[in-house]
């Protein structure tokens, strides 16, 4: 075995055989194998690709690796990944059980390998199976990893976040649901979350589940809205958010966003198992709500062919039989809803998991509607009467009940109506009492009021020298600090154009410059705005953006800044850190990125998404970022404060690189 094409091999593995890269040199590497343990490797690596994109595929080439005599012998001392990968099908077929031995098979080798972040790789999986098969040990196996970290390292911290989001989905399979919503608010609240950017649409996802099954189909779809945009979803995750997200505009019956998200799915191509499923279910509840047993009946029928080619299912068996029952006796095909019926029925009596009442009441109401319609007319003609009988006893009821409601009124008032009248009778007694001691307190009540009010007008007079004093003091405090603030903008260019021979001074006292440019015009955009303390934010960052063109560019070498923003009003408090996140990314792109660029050019884009909500994005055309460059790097200052900014937006910051620098940041305002 050449031991140089193993290398590779296992430098593909360890990067995660995800691109179409990566599946081409598989390829490569399978066809020119030489021998059982280059072979083995890239049918390993191929299946590493396939888990997520296809299952069947994935199946077939961890068989070949299994299927190898002593296959451990081509691999190093202590490895387990191939297991792995084969726990990974299973669980994806909907297989856990098989999933869950393999994985404990895993997890006894890597406690002896040493490996503490293997280990906790293997405890988040084992625990998402424990999770998916709703097992009774889950919340004990979570608990017990989760209180063995140290979150004072990233590697346990990535792992605690993922046992707080399975609290929250074991909550929920237990049906307390203040629980769960309390374990994802907490997970979300947790500042280490960005380490593991996908778990945000993954708790906004479950979020939204719960929500909907609490009857609050608005909220749901809000936490789905952002599960969906989440950037970093796996491309496998994708259809059953977008899925549970079609789900809660169907609870809200808004057939059209529920039809355009379902279409979203259905262009994603084809479809894992379980997501083809819940896809079907979806389209049989809509062409319910559209009352179209044709799309009900067609989706039913699709619904069960996928079920039973991937994840027979006793439940999933009962639900299409029953659908399809609906739709042919909407169809007026009795006999064939009544065998559907009737297969309904078999599945329930011979599955303790499908008793509960809804399926039940569903199996009833079906029954119901066939009898009356086997009866006949006559038998519909008497539902329908007694409908009416019924109906008119209990408005009769309730006219009864409204008489005696009536007359205990007219009771009542009647009695207020005396008690009433004798207050009249009290109080026209003291008027009369009062008029004879007012001739007298006239007089005397007239001049206390002349004497109020030169008291008043006196008090008046004194209370707007004061404002007047006030505004004056405001007025020299505002023109003493812009004066101060412009003197000193002044003393730092003198010196900036002092320190020619000296240009590490010379770059530091310009990026305070400009960093003072910022806070100086917010502060006379708040004075001008009077007692507004919002300011407009085009304005706003077209002062700044216009400082630091100004500032960095030259006649030779001039800088282009372009700036969309939308003109609305936001605390002066977030303009200024909106100010400073801009000046601190134009700063470092041209500290750092413009060298040898002929025109150097700056995008500033500031876009609306929702009230409150806004996404910054900021692009350059420089030398983009360093291959080492990370964003957490505390010898950045500049990132560092951008950082902070963000944070105190209560923001996202995520940082790219390829034809120059590409910042999104989501702001909260």
């Amino acid at each position: 075995m050449k031991r140089a094409g193993l290398v590779a091999l296992f430098v593909i593995l360890a990067a995660g055989a995800q691109s179409q890269g990566n599946l081409d040199s598989l390829q490569r590497a399978l066809a020119t194998a030489e021998d059982t343990g280059e072979e083995a490797m890239a049918n390993l690596g191929l299946a590493s690709y396939y888990v997520y994109h296809n299952l069947d595929s994935a199946d077939y080439y961890i068989t070949q690796v299994l299927g190898v005599p002593d296959v451990a012998q081509y691999f190093p001392k202590g490895y387990s990944y191939h297991l792995m990968v084969k726990a990974w099908v299973h669980q994806g077929k909907g297989e856990l059980e098989k999933a869950r031995e393999y994985m404990e098979q895993v997890e006894a080798i890597r406690k002896t390998a040493g490996s503490r972040y293997d280990l906790l790789e293997l405890q988040i999986n084992l625990a998402s199976v424990l999770v998916q098969m709703k097992s009774p040990d889950a919340m004990a196996y979570v608990a017990d990893c989760q209180a063995a970290l140290d979150t004072a390292h990233q590697a346990d911290q990535n792992a605690w976040l993922f046992h707080q989001y399975y609290k929250g989905r074991i909550y929920g399979d237990q049906e307390d649901y203040r629980q769960a919503i309390e374990a994802l608010l907490a997970l979300l609240r947790t500042p280490f979350l960005d380490i593991a950017p996908g778990l945000r649409g993954g708790a906004a996802n479950t979020l939204g589940i719960f929500l909907g099954r609490l009857s609050n189909p608005a909220l749901a779809v809000e936490y789905g809205r952002q599960a969906v945009s989440n950037t970093h979803t796996m491309p496998h995750e994708r259809p059953l958010l977008l899925l549970n997200l079609a789900g809660s505009f169907l609870d809200l019956v808004e057939l059209d966003s529920a039809r355009h998200y379902l279409a979203q799915v259905a262009g994603l191509g084809r479809l894992e198992v379980v997501d083809c499923i819940t896809y079907h279910y979806c389209r049989i509840e809509l062409a319910s709500l559209e009352r179209d047993p044709e799309g009900m009946l067609a989706a039913a029928r699709e619904g069960r062919a996928c079920s039973e080619s991937g994840l027979p299912d006793p439940k999933n068996a009962f639900l299409f039989a029953l659908a399809e029952g609906e739709a042919f006796f909407q169809l007026g095909d009795t006999e064939r809803a009544a065998r559907l019926l009737e297969q309904a029925k078999g599945l329930l009596a011979a599955n303790e998991q499908l008793q509960n009442s809804d399926f039940q009441s569903s199996v009833a109401r079906l029954g119901l509607r066939l009898q009356l319609a086997k009866a006949g007319p006559e038998a519909s003609a008497l539902f329908e009467d007694y409908n009416r009988l019924r109906k008119m006893e209990l408005e009769a009821a309730s006219d009864e009940k409204l008489k005696e409601a009536f007359a205990q009124y007219e009771t009542e008032k009647k009695e207020l109506e005396n008690q009433a009248l004798q207050r009249e009778n009290k109080l026209q007694a003291t008027i009369n009492h009062n008029q004879q001691l007012g001739l007298w307190g006239l007089g005397l009540g007239v001049c206390l009021l002349g004497g109020l009010a030169y008291i008043l007008y006196q008090q008046r007079q004194r209370v707007q020298a004061q404002k007047d004093q006030i505004e004056l003091l405001n007025r020299e405090q505002y023109h003493r600090t812009m004066n101060n603030l412009a003197f000193t903008n002044s003393l730092m260019s003198l010196q900036v154009n002092r320190l020619e021979g000296q240009p590490e001074a010379r770059q530091a006292l310009r990026e305070a410059e400009s960093r003072l440019h910022a806070m100086s015009v917010l502060y006379r955009k708040l004075h001008e705005g009077g007692a507004q303390a919002d300011v407009g934010l085009r304005s706003y960052l077209a002062e700044i953006v216009e400082a630091i063109e100004q500032s960095f560019g030259s006649a030779e070498l001039p800088l282009a800044i372009s700036l969309e923003c939308p003109d609305d009003k936001v605390d002066g408090d977030a303009a200024v850190r909106i100010g400073l996140i801009i000046n601190e990314l134009a700063t470092n792109s041209c500290k750092h990125a413009f060298a040898g660029q002929p025109a150097p050019r700056i995008t500033v884009q500031l876009k609306a998404e929702a009230p409150g909500a806004y996404q910054l994005l900021y692009t350059d055309n420089g030398t983009g970022l360093p291959a080492d460059f990370e964003i957490s790097d505390r010898r950045s200052t500049g990132f560092l404060l951008i950082r902070s900014l963000v944070q105190q937006l209560k923001g996202q910051l995520s940082v790219s690189s390829g034809a120059g620098m590409r910042v999104a940041c989501q702001l909260q305002m």
